[in-house]
Parts: C-alpha cells; sequence; structure tokens
C-alpha cells in the first residue's frame, strides 16, 4: 500500500514505534514482574514520546510517499535505535563517543541527569531496562 499524504506516513511510522514498544512489554510480562519505575509519569511520557519518534522518523526519511512497510520498519526501528543508545549510555556513562585516550580514563560523566526526574536507583533501574 502506498501512502500519499504526511499524515498516513506518521501514523504508520508511529505503529511501528508502537510495535518496538509491544515488544518490551512483551519482555516484561514474559519476566513476571512488573517493574517499579513503569508505574511512574516520567516512563509513561518517555513510552509516548519513543512511538512519536517512530512517526517522526518516517516523515524525515520518507516524505509523504512511501509504502506502509517502509514507513512501518523506519518506526519499529526508531525505538531500537535509542534504546542502542541507552545500552551505550549504560556501558559508558556518557552519550559522546570516547576521544582519544578516553578509554583509560576512569571518570565518565552522564549528559542526562535523571536526579532531576528520579531518584538515583530508579535513573539507573531506567538505564538498566533499556540495556535488557
Amino acid at each position: 500500500m502506498n501512502l500519499e499524504f504526511l499524515y498516513q506516513v506518521f501514523l504508520c511510522g508511529a505503529f511501528g514505534g508502537f510495535l518496538g514498544e509491544l515488544l518490551k512489554w512483551y519482555r516484561i510480562r514474559e519476566s513476571g514482574r512488573w517493574p517499579d519505575y513503569a508505574r511512574g509519569l516520567f516512563y509513561w511520557i518517555i513510552t509516548g514520546l519513543m512511538i512519536t519518534s517512530g512517526g517522526v522518523l518516517a516523515v524525515l526519511h520518507s516524505g509523504s510517499t512511501t509504502s506502509a512497510l517502509v514507513a512501518v520498519n523506519i518506526g519499529i526501528s526508531a525505538p531500537l535505535l535509542i534504546q542502542t543508545v541507552g545500552r551505550s549510555m549504560h556501558a559508558t556513562g556518557s552519550v559522546s563517543p570516547p576521544g582519544p585516550g578516553d578509554h583509560d580514563s576512569t571518570e565518565r560523566r552522564s549528559s542526562v541527569d535523571f536526579g532531576r526526574y528520579l531518584d538515583k536507583s530508579q535513573g539507573r533501574k531506567f538505564l538498566d531496562f533499556l540495556a535488557e
């Protein structure tokens, strides 16, 4: 099915983003325990933004003419790409790639301040969840 309007591309991309989030929720269900941080408003705002990012990325990539399958594929890749960045942040403590000599450094800094939104243990749990 060919899409001819931006809103169609956005909706198909957002649907792809939703599928990525659905996969994450399925993994939570399989684990048998709903995480504490998932009960907070911050988690659901981030979830909505992840789904929306699928639609936005599909529109930015394809414009108004593409197939529904391509838009869904782009949409599902957006949250997975963000999850990969989350894993990188979790592993290195930094969003930016290491520069020369950084591999020896024990000092890491994070450009995301979870303290404004969550206490440190919740922020760590959230990053652990993204890294799963």
